[in-house]
């Protein structure tokens, strides 16, 4: 089982490489942290720092949901489009491993994709003396924000496979793109629901649609630390795990969906 899995996989990065979209969202990747450097250059001098600390963070974790998003919708819609599916559901493979296939291979290419756009980013912070704040050096911290940028990109890949697996690429990139930014404003929610007035402070069936969403979208805020690298606060290993297990969850729960939908389908 795990032989034809890793199979899957291998074949789905070969896919991704292939692809064109992966070779311009390089590309973007590396233009907006050239537009970082732009930017700090426009800044208030006290502020250029902080411009390439947050906007190169900001441009890495966007680049890299851009991509889960696309490559996780469009991949799996070409081999149905192209037809190759067939041959692999004729082989003695089950429906899960080639879901699980799939994940791990685009999973490891977006880990790779994420290590490659952090490397300009962190050479930058280096180049203009951005790796240290009020003395205390912030690279390490930078590491821990990119192993939380592979954790945010492990769970929206794993929602774009679960609208992928049933309907089609254009509303599953529209339904992805919104549980995305549904995501990245969930702790606005939250601050809600903890307030002691407004709308949502009061039991009420607005309060009980509000809990309901925190418990099927995943509060994509967790990833982000750039306000903590930025102010040079540090970022514990024990929080960047429970961050990251938080990911694993959410996403085992879509890749369990996304494995009941694609088993229903009839490719026969």
């Amino acid at each position: 089982m795990i032989g034809r899995i890793f199979a899957v996989a291998a074949n789905t990065r070969r896919e991704a490489y292939r692809n064109r979209a992966f070779l311009v969202l390089i590309l973007m990747g590396l233009t907006m942290t050239i537009i970082g450097i732009v930017l700090s250059k426009l800044a208030v001098r006290n502020q250029a720092v902080k411009v390439i600390q947050d906007f190169g963070y900001f441009s890495v974790s966007m680049v890299c949901a851009i991509t889960a998003i696309l490559l996780g919708v469009i991949l799996l819609h070409k081999e149905l489009d192209k037809k190759t599916i067939y041959t692999i559901v004729s082989k003695p493979i089950a429906r899960f491993e080639i879901v699980l296939g799939k994940f791990l291979g685009l999973l490891t290419l977006l880990a790779v994709f994420v290590v490659g756009l952090t490397i300009p980013w962190m050479a930058t912070l280096w180049m203009y003396d951005a790796l240290y704040v009020g003395g205390v050096a912030i690279w390490d911290d930078c590491l821990m924000g990119t192993f939380l940028m592979v954790g945010e990109a492990m769970v929206i890949l794993s929602a774009a496979l679960l609208f992928s697996s049933w309907t089609r690429p254009f509303l599953a990139g529209i339904f992805t793109f919104g549980y995305f930014v549904m995501g990245k404003n969930m702790y606005l929610l939250r601050e809600y629901l903890s307030a002691d007035t407004g709308p949502l402070s009061e039991a009420g069936p607005l309060r009980t649609i509000g809990q309901g969403f925190t418990y099927i979208v995943p509060d994509l805020d967790v990833f982000n630390v750039s306000r903590e690298i930025s102010l040079g606060i540090d970022v514990h290993g024990s929080y960047v795990m429970s961050s990251f297990a938080y990911g694993v969850s959410f996403s085992m729960v879509f890749l369990c969906l996304s494995v009941f939908f694609f088993s229903r389908r009839d490719f026969m």
